[in-house]
């Protein structure tokens, strides 16, 4: 009878069965570790990534030489609802038949969204100054949130 190697017998069936040592397990672990570069990032708080990163897509406005800036003050409770102001402006138009730039007094009524906070801006397209090519500009209306 032969002598068996016992350590090479018991190799060969962890082998055939698909056993692996603890400190095979380890070392595949390791490797994997080492291969997947988020493995240790902490994804925890991904709403200030996000926010960051979306805080400057609306900074991106260019306003005009035509927009017409105001302030619009808010309440608390109309910050938490739905709410309608009137905004009143004198805009620039330009009168077809005098063929000259005439200062107009007007009230626009715009809704403002629940849930605005203090220094948020809504633009109202269309809504500012005319030149003589009848190109309008634009409304931005900042929100002051009383305190």
């Amino acid at each position: 009878m032969e002598n068996i190697d016992k350590e090479k017998f018991v190799k060969d069936i962890e082998e055939d069965l698909g056993v692996k040592k603890y400190e095979d397990k380890i070392k595949e672990e390791e490797k994997s570790k080492n291969n997947n570069k988020f493995y240790d990032t902490d994804f925890g708080d991904l709403g200030e990534i996000f926010s960051e990163f979306f805080k400057n897509v609306n900074k991106s406005y260019k306003p005009s030489i035509l927009d017409i800036e105001r302030t619009c003050k808010i309440t608390k409770e109309e910050a938490k609802e739905d709410c309608e102001k009137e905004i009143k402006i004198k805009r620039k138009v330009f009168d077809k038949k005098e063929k000259k730039l005439k200062t107009k007094k007007v009230a626009i009524k715009t809704r403002i969204p629940k849930g605005i906070k203090d220094g948020q801006a809504l633009v109202l397209r269309g809504e500012g100054n005319e030149d003589e090519n009848l190109n309008r500009g634009n409304l931005l209306i900042r929100i002051v949130v009383k305190k």
